[in-house]
């Protein structure tokens, strides 16, 4: 940013607009926001902190979701295929992976522990 531009308040004014959009705006995009703020807005700013619960209320969102599809299936191989498309379906970025993930990776453990139980009878 230039000088004279005054970031907390550009920042206000993006986060605002993300906050607002309730469609087309990624996680990855605010993911970018985000980062294009870093070390220039402070963290304590409301700007950062709009654009961080946007981001965990879209991360809850696609748990749910995701939660909800894996709960429908009994097989290792259903699950382990909705693990392997999750990401790319839902719009995750590697770096939010992990906790978008956690659901589907708990299903599948509980589903190939179970079927290795039922394996040993």
């Amino acid at each position: 940013n230039p000088a004279w531009v005054n970031a907390q308040e550009e920042a206000a004014a993006v986060s605002g607009i993300i906050n607002a959009k309730e469609q087309g705006v990624s996680m990855g995009d605010v993911l970018e926001v985000i980062a294009f703020y870093t070390g220039t807005v402070p963290e304590s700013h409301f700007s950062v902190m709009t654009l961080r619960e946007k981001l965990d209320e879209m991360i809850v969102a696609t748990q749910e979701k995701l939660q909800e599809s894996a709960s429908g299936f009994d097989s290792p191989v259903d699950v382990q295929a909705l693990l392997n498309g999750a990401a790319a379906t839902h719009g995750v970025p590697p770096s939010l992976e992990e906790r978008c993930l956690v659901f589907v990776r708990q299903r599948l453990h509980e589903v190939v522990t179970r079927a290795e139980r039922d394996l040993r009878k």
